[in-house]
């Protein structure tokens, strides 16, 4: 079933393509006679031709990677002592506010529920911004709605 299948896909190829199917089949890369078994022996030459590294060489070599290291703890403790300061400033700005201030926070707000607040702050706009219009609800509509919702009510008052 292979081999049929093989053998139809290049009879298709030969027929679409005749130029590319017309390429011989062979590997283009080959390495010269010999080449492996001279690869050690050029390397090794290679290897021992480099002039040997200098004593100075190595000292600013050696030099260099500590200051890589040493640029990036600086960089690491500047972060984080301007963070420390930011907050150091957020705390004394809190420390700054006195204790009676700190009582008279709390006291105004134990003195106002929620509903109060919600109260007031609806007092505050003006009229016109908050007005539903006259002609929205009639007395009408009102009196079915709480006849609607009476037996809730009751209901209500009486888990109470």
């Amino acid at each position: 079933m292979k081999d049929e299948n093989y053998k139809k896909e290049m009879q298709e190829l030969e027929n679409e393509a005749p130029t590319l199917f017309g390429i011989p089949k062979k590997n283009n890369f080959t390495a010269p006679e010999g080449y492996f078994d001279r690869l050690p022996s050029e390397i090794s030459e290679k290897i021992s031709a480099e002039p040997p590294v200098g004593f100075m060489e190595q000292i600013k070599e050696w030099l260099i990677k500590p200051q890589m290291a040493l640029a990036s703890l600086a960089l690491l403790i500047g972060i984080s002592a301007i963070l420390y300061l930011n907050d150091a400033n957020k705390l004394s700005q809190m420390a700054a506010v006195s204790d009676t201030e700190l009582e008279e926070l709390t006291l105004l707000a134990e003195a106002y529920s929620e509903e109060d607040l919600m109260i007031e702050s609806l007092l505050a706009f003006n009229d016109e911004e908050i007005s539903l219009g006259e002609d929205i609800f009639t007395d009408e509509d009102i009196e079915n709605y709480l006849a609607d919702t009476e037996h809730y009510l009751n209901d209500y008052l009486k888990e109470l």
